[in-house]
């Protein structure tokens, strides 16, 4: 039957392999390239609610350390280190929106990092060569997308990333200009990427 037909698994071409792997390293640098734009958006921000007069030493304390999640902990820190009677800015939401920032921020690190650290293989499936998750190595970030479409998922991580560093972008603006910028609502995180159903897939040796 021509369903049945469909589910084989076909031999693939050198070009579609490299065109599979092409997809694959374009993915993860779209992840790594989002992830640094946040973490720069999330320094501008620092440098606000620390209230430095010159913005270079705040910068330079931010990124005295190398660690991205110590960056989003400073921040954090220093959002919670204001009482709420010290806090300077008259806009209700802000505290508690910046403290959700900074946590969906440290949450996300932990797919950024499977996108960029994960080793992933060519395998093969009816709809022709895709990368996948190398799990068999038992690399624990591997291990961590068993399942996932990759693809998907990685620009699951991207565009979450984006709509973070808009958002820290907008609190800045909100926070340093609150007569001309109105404070941002919080965006809406984008649903994951669905399992696939469970197929076949043969990985490519060679």
């Amino acid at each position: 039957m021509p369903e049945e037909e469909s589910r084989l698994v076909r031999m693939a071409t050198d070009e579609d392999m490299q065109k599979a792997f092409d997809a694959y390293a374009l993915a993860v640098g779209k992840v790594a390239h989002e992830w640094n734009m946040l973490n720069e958006r999330l320094g501008q921000l620092f440098t606000v609610v620390v209230g430095a007069r010159t913005p270079d030493v705040s910068l330079a304390v931010w990124n005295s350390s190398e660690n991205d999640r110590a960056k989003q902990k400073m921040l954090k820190d220093a959002i919670q280190s204001y009482h709420a009677k010290q806090w300077p800015w008259d806009i209700p939401v802000a505290r508690t929106d910046l403290i959700w920032l900074a946590d969906q921020a440290l949450n996300l690190g932990e797919d950024r990092n499977n996108a960029v650290h994960a080793p992933c293989m060519l395998a093969i499936d009816h709809t022709g060569p895709l990368m996948i998750a190398h799990v068999v190595s038992r690399h624990a970030r591997a291990s961590k997308l068993r399942g996932k479409p990759v693809l998907p998922e990685f620009e699951w991580v991207r565009l979450w990333a984006s709509e973070l560093a808009m958002f820290a972008q907008r609190t800045e603006t909100g926070l340093g200009w609150p007569d001309r910028y109105p404070w941002p609502d919080r965006p809406q995180k984008p649903e994951r990427p669905p399992k696939p159903s469970p197929g076949q897939l043969s990985p490519m040796k060679g």
